[in-house]
């Protein structure tokens, strides 16, 4: 039978029933039979019926959507995990079969993906056998950058002309419109939600259909007026999914409730709770979580919207807050009761940078107002002054707009704050950090600018006072005792119970130096003389009791707090998460890496030395003798220094950014001491973000 002729057999049956019955066989065991020329008998086959339901992660697959699959070879792997298939005519590769649990079946590469391009090198015209020979010299340098497609895919672009190269694709005609359309629709839509960020979705054309997918995950925080205000949403649970599903409220008045202010959206995916994970809990048990949160505390909901929560599914990945790709988004500004923010009653929306003034409403003035804004000329088209506040802020201040600046500015004001700049907090940031953020960024480079008049930005900056103010009521909790030693009573009349990486008091005799000292049962120790004893050992713990060379002024120390507080504050050292994004006029990263020995226990490290003070890691906020965990979410404490270098350099060159997951010295020390592996995924870890 010829090909065409098989071709023309599955067609007519396709379309004369809805049922097709292929009996299939692997290449290899084929190859064999035919070689004993074994007969293949249909009874001895092994029957697997399509599924009745489409699965998740086909059903949600992004139609017409080329895809680049970044495949690293740890130290255990041996192999990506592929076997690739000819293609016709002995021209280009397919994937035949991702093996389970390898290096490729944890990228987004399916199976019969076509590759067209091998480390940014275009080989879809190439022969199959050249193809494959890149693709094993690229796997013994363990790493491959493939950018493939679907059968379908390949079929559609080959009919409508479009280029497959990541290259053409970026410069054609269709990619052009696209991003016309896509700009459009954003700046639509933030200019009908102008009180809040709005990050983007899975937008469509109709020609050519190409679906790019924005990640959204959104960390969200609800302040509420007073202890009767409602949250403003309700919580469906989605029994096929397996999800929690947030649908809006409307407030009375036709206002905007509390939910939507805090940027919660119609069906997202309830992912947290206060930074703990409830997709396992019932609908029943996430309610009573949440009427636990009484007044003034905030409710902060960890969301994602219903595209994003697919496609983690089907790539078995799992969200949590501390991602680099959470949009941190302000809180909603609680109004009172008897005054709260207006609805947007308007349905038909208008460009956000063409509003005039005279069409500015209160809607506009009484919520922080998102400003899209497009450098041209080295400029952003204002000028602004920087006040500086308590505790190290800065407020940055509108002083004064260019009229004649190429984009209307019309929905700027004088004497607007500025909140954040591409929803980062700029607080932190003073008046030379703020203009050299601004200055670094390219022309024609787009940012969203929070602003707010000074009765919203007062209101702002109360919110973080009694935030702050709270915390600060959080550490009076914690207090100190002084024991003095008595011969009658050891180790100071207490005793402790071991409870997971803590000590509780649990007993104290009567008359002892802890009893005369105030100290209370149920109490948890934090430090003795100064040290800190989290997940220490018992004997350790007794041993520092006992150690009299460690009393300081004749007395041992105590710091102790209540189980309540003990929880909620962060004993772990700090680690930092830098993204650090590539310079135009700055080549290198700006540091050199050392591998570090401990001479006691022999274990190695790296660290970071010769760190250049204007280069992007220094702005970033890496530090001469940080050590480094991981590069892209890969630990390299067990890789060699060039391995360290070629991944750290080619995700710097060839993605344009890198992130480093990085400690100080006196943190790694600590972590290494009390043998806790440094995962920034663990909700203990002290996790802080920067991202240049």
């Amino acid at each position: 039978m010829t090909y065409d002729e098989l071709k023309e057999i599955i067609r007519t049956s396709q379309s004369s029933s809805n049922r097709l019955e292929l009996l299939v066989i692997a290449k290899d065991a084929h190859a064999l039979l035919s070689q004993e020329d074994i007969f293949i008998k249909a009874a001895s086959a092994k029957i697997i019926e399509t599924p009745r339901v489409m699965p998740i992660e086909y059903k949600y697959f992004h139609k017409y959507q080329p895809r680049t699959c970044i495949i690293d070879l740890h130290e255990k792997d041996t192999s990506f995990g592929l076997t690739i298939a000819e293609g016709e005519n002995k021209i280009g590769l397919f994937i035949e079969e991702i093996k389970p649990k390898s290096p490729a079946s944890k990228t987004s590469l399916r199976k019969y993906d076509r590759i067209i391009e091998i480390n940014d090198k275009y080989v879809d015209n190439d022969s199959s056998d050249s193809i494959l020979k890149k693709l094993n010299k690229a796997e013994t340098r363990r790493s491959v950058k493939l950018y493939v497609v679907d059968t379908e895919t390949y079929r559609y672009f080959k009919a409508n002309k479009i280029p497959l190269s990541s290259s053409g694709l970026r410069k054609s005609q269709s990619i052009k419109l696209f991003q016309e359309m896509n700009n459009k629709h954003l700046t639509l839509k933030n200019q009908s939600t102008p009180n809040r960020t709005e990050p983007s979705k899975v937008h469509h054309i109709s020609n050519p259909e190409i679906s790019i997918l924005q990640e959204d995950i959104r960390l969200c925080t609800i302040l509420r007026t007073n202890s009767r205000d409602p949250p403003g949403f309700v919580i469906d649970y989605n029994q096929k999914e397996r999800s929690h599903v947030l649908n809006i409220v409307p407030s009375c008045q036709n206002r905007l409730s509390d939910a939507e202010l805090a940027g919660i959206k119609p069906n997202d995916r309830l992912i947290e709770i206060n930074g703990k994970n409830i997709e396992n809990l019932t609908n029943e048990e996430i309610k009573q979580r949440i009427h636990a949160i009484k007044y003034p505390n905030s409710l902060q909901l960890l969301v994602v919207d219903v595209p994003t929560y697919h496609y983690y599914q089907q790539q078995n990945k799992r969200i949590y807050r501390k991602l680099s790709n959470v949009c941190i988004l302000p809180p909603n500004i609680p109004s009172p009761s008897n005054i709260p923010p207006p609805r947007p009653t308007d349905p038909k929306p208008t460009s956000l940078l063409n509003t005039s003034k005279s069409k500015e409403s209160s809607i506009l003035s009484s919520q922080p107002r998102i400003i899209i804004i497009k450098k041209c000329s080295n400029s952003f088209g204002f000028n602004f002054h920087t006040i500086s506040n308590e505790n190290s802020l800065y407020s940055h201040v509108i002083t004064s707009i260019d009229v004649n600046f190429q984009i209307n500015l019309s929905n700027l004001h004088l004497n607007d704050y500025i909140l954040s700049i591409n929803n980062e907090n700029i607080e932190h940031f003073t008046h030379e950090q703020l203009i050299n953020l601004l200055d670094r960024l390219n022309n024609n480079e787009t940012i969203l600018l929070l602003v707010a008049e000074k009765t919203i930005y007062q209101q702002y900056l109360e919110i973080l006072r009694m935030n702050k103010l709270s915390k600060h009521n959080s550490s009076k909790n914690i207090r100190q005792y002084r024991l003095k030693a008595n011969q009658n009573f050891e180790n100071y009349g207490f005793s402790v119970q071991t409870k997971g990486i803590s000590f509780r008091i649990i007993s104290i005799k009567p008359l002892s130096p802890a009893s005369n000292a105030g100290l209370s049962i149920g109490d948890y120790i934090i430090r003795v003389n100064n040290q800190l004893v989290v997940k220490m050992k018992l004997d350790k713990l007794i041993s520092l009791i006992q150690d009299e060379t460690k009393i300081i002024d004749g007395h041992l120390l105590l710091e102790v707090t209540n189980e309540d507080t003990y929880r909620s504050i962060s004993l772990y050292p700090q680690i930092r998460l830098c993204t650090i994004r590539s310079w135009a006029h700055y080549k290198d990263l700006g540091f050199e890496i050392i591998r570090a020995t401990n001479i006691l226990t022999n274990d190695q490290a790296y660290r970071i030395q010769q760190l250049q003070l204007e280069s992007p890691a220094a702005y970033t906020q890496v530090y001469n003798g940080d050590y480094i965990i991981e590069v892209n979410e890969q630990n390299i404490e067990e890789k060699t220094l060039h391995d360290v270098y070629q991944l750290i350099g080619y995700s710097y060159h060839q993605e344009g950014r890198v992130t480093l997951l990085i400690v100080d010295d006196h943190g790694y020390k600590w972590y290494r001491d009390n043998r806790i592996q440094i995962d920034p995924s663990s909700e203990k870890i002290n996790l802080i973000r920067y991202i240049i």
